[in-house]
């Protein structure tokens, strides 16, 4: 029995392994046993996981960038001209008088200015060495920036009394904020917004000398030398005090001076993220002196009346596209104007005169209320000459030229071809004149007519 029955055990295992090929032959090429089947889920799942994973990291470095954005967003700018824009744009005859009394009439050229690339301003500031005052645009083009800048831009006094902040506490009283807080109802710590308010209605049509010191004080605080508490900056009201000695101090060194700080206390600390002073000073530097594709930019002063928010827009537009800033042509002998205008003998002084001279002729020449070296400009020891209709201004010689040797060579043909012209008509008269000179001594010897 025993062995029977182990007998047909091993019969009905032979009869299952002859079945097994039929089960065998219904299992198709696409279809697991149920083993690797479990096996193929977890990879596919681990393989989600995987993805999964990639999409978080994606996630991460896409929060990065935008903490990264953030932090670019958090460079604050406090140069705003806005409201400077405003003031000047409301002001009459006699406050605009008034203005150019004090030195400050090329601020009357300022309309529609923004700071509007962030991006442009932060890659200047990076590259502005406010101990040097080098501002270094590439390997190969880098230029020190000077008061002469400034006066080029704003045509700000630039004379030998140096201007002095000083703090003005709260335990001081000083005349002038008493005389202030009883006429206007001001305080000490008074808003750009509310000073702006007082400059448009208090003074009506006509000027005051504390409508000069009151502008003088708004342009500094808000636009020429700001600071990071949006509010006015009493630093300066000795210098106001006298209004007859404001076109004495040299305004443009303070304005140069305050964004040298700004820029240097925004590099050395790695927390600040506030920059003060004029940080328009260096784009608006930037753009005049590097050609864009031929183009030279008017050079008339004051440089500010050459720029608002709507032109800055398409040269940035151009230069991004084309790959990014620091790509146009460098002018190296071209700026700055004020010192060789101001009183150079030499024949770059003599060239940068003439084409001070042939702009104003064409309406777009330094303001004559301006001042030019901390008051109303004098007369310097030049001659000018005035273009006929068949020669080129520099402007149109820079638009033509191939470079900056070609436009040298081509502006000294110029110039020599004017003076050759002068002193020919004054030789062909001074020979007709030894002619008649000549005849009549002639006619007085002989006798005869």
């Amino acid at each position: 029995m025993v062995r029977e029955n182990k007998g047909s055990g091993k019969r009905r295992q032979q009869q299952k392994k002859k079945k097994s090929p039929a089960v065998e032959e219904n299992v198709t090429p696409t279809t697991l046993p149920p083993l690797k089947e479990k096996k193929s889920a977890a990879k596919k799942r681990k393989q989600v996981v995987e993805e999964v994973g990639d999409v978080e990291v994606d996630e991460v470095e896409e929060k990065q960038k935008k903490k990264r954005k953030r932090y670019d967003s958090d460079f604050v700018i406090h140069c705003k001209p806005n409201g400077l824009c405003e003031i000047v744009g409301a002001l009459k005859g006699a406050q605009e008088e008034d203005v150019k009394a004090v030195g400050f009439g090329g601020m009357l050229r300022i309309s529609g200015i923004s700071v509007t690339k962030i991006d442009l301003i932060r890659w200047l500031v990076e590259r502005f060495n406010g101990r040097s005052q080098m501002l270094t645009i590439s390997d190969r083009v880098s230029f020190v920036v000077t008061s002469d800048d400034i006066c080029d831009l704003f045509l700000l006094p630039n004379g030998g009394l140096e201007v002095v902040s000083t703090e003005v506490k709260k335990d001081v009283s000083n005349r002038l904020l008493v005389e202030w807080e009883e006429k206007y109802g001001f305080k000490r710590t008074m808003s750009l917004m509310d000073m702006k308010k007082i400059l448009e209605t208090k003074f009506g049509d006509v000027g005051a000398p504390d409508f000069q010191r009151l502008f003088i004080l708004y342009s500094i605080s808000s636009f020429l030398a700001p600071v990071s508490s949006q509010k006015m900056d009493w630093g300066l009201l000795e210098c106001v005090g006298d209004v007859g000695k404001i076109a004495s101090y040299n305004w443009c060194s303070y304005v140069l001076h305050r964004l040298y700080q700004g820029v240097e206390t925004f590099r050395t600390c790695p927390t600040s993220k506030n920059i003060i002073g004029c940080v328009l000073v260096l784009q608006i530097l930037y753009f005049q002196r590097l050609k864009w594709k031929g183009r030279a930019e008017p050079s008339s002063l004051p440089l500010i009346q050459h720029w608002t928010t709507e032109k800055f827009k398409p040269r940035m537009h151009e230069e991004i596209s084309a790959g990014g800033w620091g790509q146009g042509e460098w002018m190296m002998s071209m700026y700055p104007i004020s010192g060789k205008v101001a009183g150079a003998n030499d024949d770059e002084g003599l060239r940068e005169n003439e084409r001070a001279e042939v702009a104003g002729k064409k309406g777009e020449g330094v303001d004559d209320g301006c001042a030019q070296e901390g008051g109303p400009v004098q007369p310097t020891k030049s001659i000018h000459f005035e273009l006929m209709g068949d020669e080129k201004d520099d402007e149109e010689i820079r638009r033509i030229a191939k470079d900056d040797t070609h436009e040298a060579i081509l502006l000294l043909k110029r110039d020599m071809d004017i003076v050759s012209r002068v002193h020919q008509k004054r030789l062909l008269k001074l020979v007709q004149h030894v002619k008649e000179k000549d005849c009549g001594e002639s006619s007085v010897v002989t006798g005869k007519p």
